[in-house]
């Protein structure tokens, strides 16, 4: 008989045993902002696709699809790009403005003389889709029920595709602030009561950012539950409230925070790629220095 190298030499390469390449993941982002998520996965080798609309403040990693999301038809596109069966995992960041608590604090005079803006609080428990009287002004700014409206159309729009991209076997998440009204509002808080749905809470200083922000993630994906690290308080964080921005402007410390840090990034995607990200001890904390 032949020898076994001799038998390997005359089996065709393509059936010989061997281990299978990963094969690529695709990304959809929606509410994508500078596309920090996006751009990170391009760089792990995912096929990305960063959506936002087209008047946002953010500079963009690379370049998004521009979708109002606030409109039907510009929804119904976004619905085909999520379910397309090349895309594996969507991602929803959704605008948080008009859901922070952080309109409940109130400016100081002293600031306001200066010519920082006092934000009012747009929902309540009793109305979480919005007070009833946003289009009085005084106190609120002749756009803020445009915001809210803008806001509650996109979250209405998630909150009924979620449920198709599970049936389509599809890995779903969506971030916002802790404390922010989106985890009260009826669809969310039915999509949290699912079964497969995890609720997982982290400090954004544990994963690379700047700042103790507390954002939650609700997904589908059991392995995101790896980023679940609390604030260690072993390091000092950049202080919340009115600071000066790059260009020694007066901002909100929230704005600053609003871009992913890219640790946290990898982080998520080394999850999602079912690595060293799976397991609940891998994501070491990485705090400010």
């Amino acid at each position: 008989g032949l020898a076994p190298e001799s038998l390997a030499a005359t089996i065709p390469p393509h059936a010989l045993p061997h281990d299978d390449p990963p094969q690529a993941m695709g990304l959809v982002e929606f509410g994508a902002g500078s596309a920090v998520l996006s751009f990170v996965a391009t760089t792990r080798g995912w096929t990305a696709t960063p959506v936002d609309h087209q008047h946002h403040r953010h500079k963009q990693r690379i370049t998004c699809v521009v979708l109002d999301l606030t409109k039907a038809c510009d929804q119904q596109r976004a619905t085909k790009l999520a379910l397309d069966p090349g895309v594996s995992f969507i991602w929803f960041g959704i605008p948080c403005g008009t859901l922070t608590a952080a309109r409940e604090r109130r400016i100081s005079q002293a600031l306001q003389n200066s010519g920082v803006p006092d934000p009012q609080p747009l929902r309540s428990q009793d109305h979480p889709w919005g007070l009833p009287n946003l289009r009085s002004c005084p106190p609120f700014l002749a756009n803020d029920a445009n915001k809210v409206e803008s806001a509650n159309k996109f979250i209405s729009w998630a909150g009924s595709l979620i449920p198709k991209l599970e049936e389509a076997g599809k890995q779903w998440a969506v971030e916002n602030p802790k404390n922010s009204w989106l985890w009260r509002l009826k669809p969310f808080v039915a999509l949290a009561s699912r079964p497969s749905s995890h609720l997982v809470t982290f400090h954004a200083c544990m994963h690379g950012g700047c700042r103790d922000k507390a954002t939650s993630l609700l997904t589908n994906a059991a392995a995101l539950q790896s980023l679940a690290i609390l604030c260690d308080k072993k390091h000092t964080h950049k202080p919340w409230g009115v600071v000066r921005g790059t260009s020694g402007q007066r901002e909100f410390a929230s704005a600053q925070e609003a871009e992913y840090p890219e640790i946290l990034c990898n982080r998520i995607l080394e999850a999602m790629e079912g690595g060293r990200g799976a397991q609940a001890s891998a994501a070491a904390p990485v705090p400010m220095q």
